[in-house]
């Protein structure tokens, strides 16, 4: 365990004890034992234990915290605070304007557990009727719970890359790495991802047996060819299953835009993306007798005439 890992426990530990009430001079402790960790230049998990505690700024009782750490890859006190709390007033610590303490007197005074009933309250103007809420802080919790709420289900692509790239390793082991392929707007990169799909040259009676093993997905929804499932803490995942045959038309429809896709195939009719199975679609392009366009540049069919010009542009890459 890294030294901002331990100090990510601790600080969380000392934000749960400010949330339950406790005594102040403990959790301000931990969170001054966190501030230090985060500057220290030396290795705690390198460190023998009996020098942990004299560490400026540790001591003994932060010491053993760590060592549990280090030991079990948790703490158990910060396990049974987080398990006597409940998931609405967690959510409210994701919610800027609102620290510990306030959240404290939201749920111990107000007797408010959920965000929709903290936003009705705020709707109400109830916030101001308690000693430190302000109307400009009751207006700044309102926007952040707004805005919190509206952005569920929306991640980063940098968020959903490593998730993307777990889902397909294992899929590559279920069906083989030429049989799957990312697709949509992950394959697109774009900015803001809100689901991650796959395409598997497979049927869906295979897909379905193999999902029943994944523990860390559920299958929310199904139609003849495509499983959408949930998981924890990320994006919605969806499979398209298809025939070998069809593999490399479904890669490239579902790889651009509509816009894109339309120029396209107006431009070249649908018999060019009848390719022999890969795992890409380049083939498309070269059946046409034009550049290969990127997935990330399949926006505009404005990205067709480059190509065909062979004007696309020249795009960052790693080794720049």
């Amino acid at each position: 365990m890294t030294n901002a890992e331990i100090a990510d426990h601790l600080s969380m530990l000392a934000k749960m004890m400010d949330l339950h009430g406790e005594n102040a001079f403990k959790s301000k402790t931990y969170s001054n034992a966190a501030f230090q960790i985060e500057k220290l230049e030396t290795d705690l998990a390198q460190m023998p234990p009996q020098s942990i505690a004299g560490v400026w700024g540790i001591g003994q009782s932060v010491a053993q915290k760590i060592q549990e750490l280090l030991e079990q890859g948790s703490l158990a006190l910060l396990n049974e605070y987080v398990a006597n709390t409940p998931e609405g007033v967690l959510q409210m610590m994701q919610i800027k304007g609102i620290g510990p303490k306030k959240i404290h007197i939201i749920w111990k005074e107000m007797e408010i557990e959920t965000l929709g009933e903290l936003l009705y309250a705020c709707n109400e103007n109830r916030l101001t009727l308690y000693k430190g809420f302000g109307q400009k802080t009751q207006d700044n919790i309102r926007d952040s719970i707004n805005f919190f709420l509206s952005q569920q289900g929306l991640f980063l692509y940098q968020q959903a890359e490593p998730i993307a790239a777990e889902i397909y390793a294992w899929l590559a082991t279920q069906f083989g790495n030429q049989n799957v392929c990312l697709t949509g707007d992950f394959l697109q990169q774009a900015d803001i991802i809100e689901q991650i799909e796959f395409l598997i040259a497979g049927t869906a009676e295979e897909l379905d047996a193999a999902l029943e093993n994944n523990l860390s997905l559920s299958v929310e929804a199904a139609t003849e060819n495509t499983f959408t499932c949930g998981m924890v803490n990320g994006p919605n995942v969806v499979f398209h299953c298809c025939t070998p045959e069809s593999f490399v038309q479904q890669l490239f429809l579902s790889s651009g835009s509509a816009a894109f896709n339309d120029a396209f195939l107006a431009q070249y009719g649908s018999a060019v993306l009848m390719q022999p199975q890969t795992t890409n679609d380049q083939f498309v392009f070269e059946s046409a007798g034009i550049t290969f366009v990127p997935p990330y540049l399949r926006h505009s069919a404005h990205a067709l005439e480059l190509a065909i010009n062979q004007k696309l542009p020249t795009t960052i890459a790693v080794a720049d």
